[in-house]
């Protein structure tokens, strides 16, 4: 016959001692939550690739404190160059009012403004702000850094292999050279060239041609079946490559309302260059690749003339 044992249903007592630790922590731990002056501590961060050179990005910060802690504006970054590669714009903050407390929103905007092919992944440093009782003006208040983790992103060349028209920097092998028949064909060769440039251009030598008025006269010359996407891609890089030299540096989209400041004889294109810039963004950096019939070969040579007059004027 089966015998229980008289305590195999017996229950232990659990520990009073433990529940009162138990509560006290929690006690603790629920008192300095609520002294906290910190409500509310978000950041946005980036996303962590896709950016090229000249590109901006931002990281934006939400914060909420109980009274009568505020913001120390100065202890927020300072707009100039934090690393060779990466400048940092002025803080926007904005400071709204809320029950118990004031709650911020900081803006920090970022810009590439170099690359180094073989550092790709670029860091972000962290940024330690500060907030503070009014009591600090006497020396007696309180005073908390808060830090703004560090972030990278990813960013990529406008280039990514050689092109076709680059060669290799070593010096070319030197070849056996008969200097007489040499003289003659340059001659030849000299007379050939200026003749051709009298009757394309005529007898004028006045000065070189403008950026604009060079390439629309290279390429209004091509023939409908002479263009294809090489030549397409090259008409577009060597008008980005006017806007430059006409400019004296490199112009990029957002640098458009300065050039035409500067230019005011392309005021009445500004339309068509911001249509531009954005066409040629698209063409070359998306990842569905561009259209060209989004700006048309005929539309481009149209441009071009409209450049052309247009620099004349500023000329």
């Amino acid at each position: 016959m089966l015998k229980l044992s008289p305590n195999i249903f017996s229950v232990k007592p659990f520990p009073v001692k433990r529940i009162y630790l138990t509560i006290f922590l929690l006690t603790v731990v629920s008192a300095a939550y609520a002294q906290s002056p910190i409500l509310q501590f978000d950041v946005s961060q980036p996303r962590a690739f896709g950016y090229y050179l000249g590109d901006k990005f931002e990281r934006v910060v939400k914060l909420s404190l109980t009274e009568p802690y505020k913001l120390d504006r100065d202890s927020l970054p300072k707009a100039g160059y934090l690393r060779p590669w990466l400048r940092v714009e002025k803080p926007v903050v904005q400071q709204n009012p809320i029950q118990h407390g004031t709650s911020y929103e900081i803006k920090l905007v970022y810009q590439i403004v170099n690359i180094d092919p073989e550092h790709l992944n670029i860091g972000v440093a962290h940024h330690d702000i500060q907030i503070h009782s009014p009591g600090d003006n006497q020396g007696d208040g309180e005073r908390y850094n808060i830090l703004i983790p560090a972030t990278r992103v990813s960013a990529a060349l406008i280039t990514t292999k050689p092109g076709e028209d680059l060669q290799a920097d070593t010096a070319p092998v030197r070849a056996a050279v008969n200097i007489k028949h040499s003289l003659i064909y340059a001659c030849l060769l000299a007379v050939g060239v200026l003749g051709v440039y009298l009757l394309t251009f005529g007898w004028s030598f006045a000065r070189p041609r403008q950026p604009f008025s060079r390439i629309h006269q290279r390429f209004k010359r091509q023939s409908s079946a002479a263009w294809n996407e090489g030549t397409y891609r090259d008409a577009l890089k060597e008008t980005h490559g006017a806007f430059n030299e006409l400019a004296g540096r490199t112009i990029f989209h957002d640098d458009i309302d300065d050039f035409v400041a500067e230019h005011p004889g392309f005021k009445h294109l500004t339309p068509k260059i911001n249509a531009f810039f954005a066409h040629t963004r698209n063409y070359f950096f998306a990842k569905s690749g561009g259209d060209a019939a989004a700006f048309p070969t005929a539309e481009l040579i149209s441009f071009l003339a409209e450049c052309t007059r247009a620099e004349k004027s500023v000329d």
